[in-house]
């Protein structure tokens, strides 16, 4: 089997699922992807501006970046390590 022939010149070029054909699920599935994420976006950004506001938010920014990483030392994830991580830069930069 080749590549499927599309109709659009613009997109016979492209491999796969870009080749002009979606399967219609798959399309439903990322619209609704996307639409759930739109709607949490506001309460997202309520939530980021009320733990960066007033003192000690530059720890809340590091314990968000280090949380945000994917890792473990020790057998201990990052949560932990966020939390510490948080404490100690608000200590050593917002004294």
């Amino acid at each position: 089997m080749g590549q499927p022939y599309s109709c659009n010149p613009h997109v016979d070029h492209l491999p796969g699922r870009w080749a002009g054909h979606t399967h219609p699920r798959r399309s439903a599935g990322v619209t609704i992807f996307a639409l759930a994420g739109l709607a949490i976006f506001a309460s997202l950004q309520d939530a980021f501006q009320k733990a960066f506001r007033g003192n000690l938010v530059f720890g809340a920014v590091v314990a968000f970046a280090v949380a945000s990483t994917p890792f473990s030392y020790m057998g201990i994830t990052s949560a932990l390590w966020a939390v510490l991580a948080g404490l100690r830069a608000s200590l050593i930069a917002e004294r």
